[in-house]
């Protein structure tokens, strides 16, 4: 799928998860918050589509994989699902830190991560690669140390302020995002941005 494509889905992420925290904790949500999640998202689209600019035209001609759609999907409602189960099982149900959730999800990932590397046998071309690049040591170390710190951050958001707002939160980050490269870059204001403000 296209990067536009990918990053429209993401940017929808909080629909199914307000869906799934109706199935999965019985939540009920207002007229008023339906329409403020559908009127966030219909603006993330609309400033995503105006980011994109010349890009949609070729992605227009890029065939779309139904695969690609599929995956991006599974992984949205993948997401929804996990978001809610972590507020309802670790936060509400057991109380838990989000320390205490991360450092029981980087053992799991690690121990899965490792054992993959054996089974497909690239472990020994990836020791060699790092012994060889001790650079790239350094930024794997800074990259997941500030993954790690954005993933609590948003465990914490969701223990405190529910997986929804979460979401909401992670959505807006989106689009100031874009804001600051207006500010950063030099690039046209379109009417898709205009009307996604709005």
């Amino acid at each position: 799928i296209s990067d536009t494509t990918r990053i429209v889905f993401k940017s929808s992420k909080v629909i199914p998860v307000m869906i799934v925290g109706m199935i999965m904790q019985g939540r009920r949500y207002s007229k008023l918050e339906y329409v403020s999640v559908l009127m966030l998202v219909a603006g993330i689209v609309l400033f995503t589509l105006g980011d994109s600019g010349d890009k949609i035209l070729e992605d227009e001609s890029q065939e779309y994989d139904f695969t690609g759609i599929a995956l991006i999907s599974i992984g949205v409602i993948c997401d929804a699902i996990t978001s809610n189960f972590e507020e309802k099982r670790f936060f509400h149900g057991h109380n838990c830190s989000p320390a205490e959730v991360m450092t029981y999800a980087s053992a799991f990932g690690c121990l899965t991560a490792f054992a993959t590397l054996v089974l497909n046998g690239s472990m020994f071309h990836s020791l060699e690669y790092i012994l060889e690049s001790p650079a790239e040591v350094l930024c794997i170390i800074l990259f997941s140390a500030l993954g790690y710190m954005s993933t609590v951050f948003i465990l914490l958001l969701i223990k405190i302020f529910g997986a929804t707002n979460a979401e909401i939160v992670k959505s807006m980050r989106k689009i100031l995002s874009i804001v600051i490269s207006f500010l950063a870059f030099a690039k046209p204001f379109t009417s898709l941005h205009f009307y996604g403000f709005l």
